[in-house]
């Protein structure tokens, strides 16, 4: 507003001074006008360059940097998570389409889905014993890999460094929290996702079968099997709000009522109890 106030005085000084150069009989009019003209031209510039600074300071106030990584789920499918110091997303690209958010300082976890707009808010406590579905249809793992049963090694993946942390059976690529990074963020996927981080946002994880399909009774011993995997690694800036939970949203019974969508409760009951199974009441 300012900006459009001293362009509309310039736009009168100018029609002012026209005037006078229409009468000619003033010399002295003319040239005081000419320098209120530049002085309110000069002053119209400094003021633009003020609010375009402020602007642009503004905008870069709303945008943090984040780690972003595109991955893959054995039974949750593909995701894109994008994690901060201070706060991390949990967008679910594959079939269940749900996303998870959570930020300083209450770190409260909201899951919300933008086709049905629903959501669904817990503490990060209640999160980590709930998680995202049962443990009958993700079974549950510690945090941390045991120390005696498993080497580390430091390495690069895909550009980044990290973590690999191998054992007899199980392999753990993870990449180390940045410096000041809240341990929160680590906390919140290794409850989505139910598999170990050591502390460290987690890159790829495989266990080896030691035992017959449990439904088949296929000799399944010694096959590896990928429970996560990352496909790229980007250091991005993004915007802060995408950390919160929209506005208007309809809140759901359940958690697992939200990650499962109206889709796959309308195709079966039997699907929905199993997403139940566990839950607390």
């Amino acid at each position: 507003m300012p900006v459009v106030m001293a362009c509309h005085n310039i736009f009168c000084q100018a029609s002012n001074l026209c005037a006078i150069l229409q009468v000619g009989n003033d010399r002295r009019h003319m040239i005081r006008y000419l320098r209120k003209l530049v002085s309110f031209a000069l002053r119209t510039v400094q003021l633009i360059a003020v609010l375009s600074f402020l602007t642009l300071d503004a905008h870069c106030a709303n945008q943090i940097p984040a780690i972003q990584m595109k991955q893959s789920h054995y039974f949750l499918g593909d995701h894109l998570v994008t994690a901060a110091k201070d706060a991390v997303r949990i967008e679910n690209t594959g079939r269940f389409k749900f996303i998870v958010v959570a930020r300083a300082p209450d770190w409260r976890i909201n899951i919300f889905r933008n086709d049905d707009k629903t959501y669904f808010s817990e503490s990060l406590k209640e999160f980590e014993e709930t998680g995202l579905v049962s443990d009958f249809l993700v079974t549950r793992r510690d945090r941390y890999l045991d120390p005696r049963d498993f080497r580390s090694t430091p390495i690069k993946f895909l550009g980044a460094p990290a973590m690999r942390v191998t054992g007899r059976r199980r392999a753990l690529k993870f990449m180390p929290l940045e410096k000041g990074a809240a341990q929160q963020v680590e906390q919140v996927i290794h409850s989505a996702y139910k598999l170990p981080t050591d502390g460290g946002l987690p890159l790829e994880e495989t266990d080896t079968i030691d035992h017959p399909d449990f439904i088949s009774g296929a000799g399944n011993k010694g096959r590896r099997e990928t429970e996560l995997s990352t496909s790229s690694i980007n250091q991005v800036t993004v915007a802060a709000d995408i950390f919160a939970l929209p506005k208007n949203y309809v809140k759901a019974k359940s958690v697992r009522e939200v990650v499962a969508g109206s889709d796959v409760r309308k195709e079966s009951v039997d699907a929905q109890d199993l997403f139940d199974a566990g839950r607390r009441k």
